[in-house]
């Protein structure tokens, strides 16, 4: 698991008890190694916004799914995917890092839009992804 993810492990009380965590980084490589995973294993995968597709193609049924903003190494909110959590999430907790002053009109547009969209937050290039499935 890369450095970056020990750094805060409390987003770990997401999980199941007895999750095997994988972090992906190469694709390939993840998905063989949920393929060689027994049926019924629960299974977190880590990594960037393309995991569900990941999982799909691996036989990973999803049972939840969650966005760390800005980061899984320092993050400020971990939300579940879902219409009420990802709008609470971008109505009171998204806004502009403070001390950005040069790109500051960009981004408060930006975090506008995604407020008014609160849907748009998963697809964004920002932020982890955590992904609990159960092999099949």
């Amino acid at each position: 698991m890369p450095a970056s993810y020990k750094l805060d492990q409390r987003w770990r009380l997401l999980l199941p008890a007895g999750a095997v965590v994988m972090t992906v980084g190469r694709r390939r490589t993840a998905f063989r190694q949920v393929r060689d995973l027994p049926s019924g294993t629960t299974v977190a995968l880590v990594g960037g916004r393309r995991l569900r597709g990941l999982a799909r193609l691996s036989g990973l049924r999803i049972r939840a799914e969650y966005v760390a903003l800005p980061s899984l190494a320092m993050p400020v909110a971990i939300s579940k995917v879902g219409r009420e959590p990802l709008r609470w999430t971008a109505r009171t907790v998204l806004t502009v890092p403070s001390g950005v002053t040069r790109l500051h009109a960009p981004l408060w547009l930006a975090v506008r839009l995604v407020r008014a969209l609160p849907a748009m937050l998963p697809r964004l290039p920002a932020g982890d992804r955590i992904l609990i499935g159960t092999r099949s």
